[in-house]
């Protein structure tokens, strides 16, 4: 893969030096597409609540679970989960999804999370609590960690849902057993 990538680099710089590179470029452009970003993340103005706090509002979804939350700055570190603690969820690795976009952030510690989830078991209300803050991070933070976030892969939905059970199997993919007689 590297030498692909290399040889490529060697013709664009010969097609460069070469006297009519106007006309090649025009030629190799015609078979691109345009680049377009869809994810914008505008610097927002932050949201007040009945207590005159401001927080930065975030809503996201994996699997079938719906994950509304509510970043507020100048915090402790706080995290209330349906009315509960980070303890809310039993697995670490839960827990360390959850504070990814914190980490990402330097903000693990200097905010308070308050989060709301329906439906779903704990692998997908983490996943849909994480793409939450992200969001709500994104509408807060300078560009640069922005651009960290989008890295990390924190801002994209995870499109994968379950798998139907198909009709003549016992399930998504399994087979009934086979029997010869």
């Amino acid at each position: 893969m590297i030498l692909q990538y290399d040889r490529f680099i060697r013709l664009m710089d010969k097609l460069k030096d070469h006297t009519l590179c106007h006309e090649e470029e025009e030629f190799l452009m015609s078979f691109r597409k345009p680049l377009i970003s869809t994810l914008v993340y505008k610097h927002m103005a932050p949201e007040v609540d009945d207590d005159g706090e401001l927080y930065y509002p975030g809503e996201g979804s994996r699997k079938s679970c719906k994950a509304s939350v509510k970043v507020y700055l100048n915090g402790t570190g706080k995290f209330d989960i349906n009315g509960k603690d980070i303890l809310y969820f039993s697995d670490l690795t839960h827990r360390e999804q959850i504070m990814t976009p914190l980490v990402v952030c330097n903000l693990l510690g200097k905010v308070d999370v308050y989060a709301t989830t329906i439906d779903g078991g704990p692998s997908g209300q983490s996943g849909a609590i994480r793409l939450a803050i992200s969001k709500a991070m994104a509408a807060y933070v300078d560009e640069t960690t922005k651009t960290r976030l989008m890295i990390a892969g924190l801002l994209t939905q995870d499109p994968r849902k379950r798998e139907r059970d198909k009709p003549g199997q016992e399930g998504a993919r399994r087979k009934f057993a086979w029997r010869k007689r």
